[in-house]
This record gives C-alpha cells, sequence and structure tokens, in this order.
C-alpha cells in the first residue's frame, strides 16, 4: 500500500493494483481497501486505459493524482452513506462507469 488515512472512524489503504491474474499493463489500476477495526467492509478499485490518463492530466500532475481525485469523493460518499459494496469505477474516453466487483472475471492463475 501506498498511503493510509481515515474518514468517520474507518481506515484506508491504497495503492497500485497488484500484477496478479487481473492485471492489465495497458491499465493504471489503483484501488483502496475500506477497513473497520481491522476488518475489511469494501474494495473499491479504479481502472483506466494509460492512454487515457496520460492523455488527460494536466502539467506536472501524476496519474495517481487524477485518478484518487475521482474516487476519494466517491469512497467518502459510500462510507457516509453506508453502502459497502466491492465496486469497480473504470474512467475510459467514452465516459465513466461502476460495476459491482462480482461482474468481474475471476483472477486467472
Amino acid at each position: 500500500m501506498t498511503q493510509v488515512w481515515e474518514h468517520n472512524g474507518y481506515q484506508i489503504d491504497e495503492g497500485f493494483k497488484p500484477r496478479d491474474g487481473n492485471f492489465k499493463s495497458d491499465y493504471y489500476q489503483y484501488f483502496f481497501l475500506v477497513k473497520k477495526d481491522g476488518e475489511r467492509v469494501m474494495k473499491f478499485c479504479i481502472w483506466s486505459p494509460r492512454e487515457f490518463i496520460d492523455g488527460a492530466i494536466e502539467g506536472t500532475q501524476k496519474p495517481v493524482d487524477y485518478l484518487r481525485s475521482r474516487a476519494l469523493p466517491k469512497i467518502k460518499t459510500r462510507i457516509d452513506e453506508g453502502v459497502f459494496e466491492n465496486t469497480l469505477l473504470e474512467l475510459t474516453a467514452a465516459g465513466h462507469r461502476l460495476v459491482p466487483l462480482d461482474r468481474i472475471g475471476k483472477k486467472k492463475e
């Protein structure tokens, strides 16, 4: 994890996705693990094609800062509203979509 912070009594661990069976080298893949009293209550992932992010960032902005700026308000709102569904936010040139993580294929071995 690259950063740990708190919001309304929940601990959020965040960082780039490790290289596993669902890793896509042409995407930026960043995730947030939301925990309460040490137990995970939600995983929130944000994925975006590298080509899209590289064209969307301005000046010296880093890809991670762009991804975080899009994800943080959604994570905080979910915590505040008690909505703890494992979710993927995918950003593309066509827009964005929220997908329940259980709709994504299983990790490849």
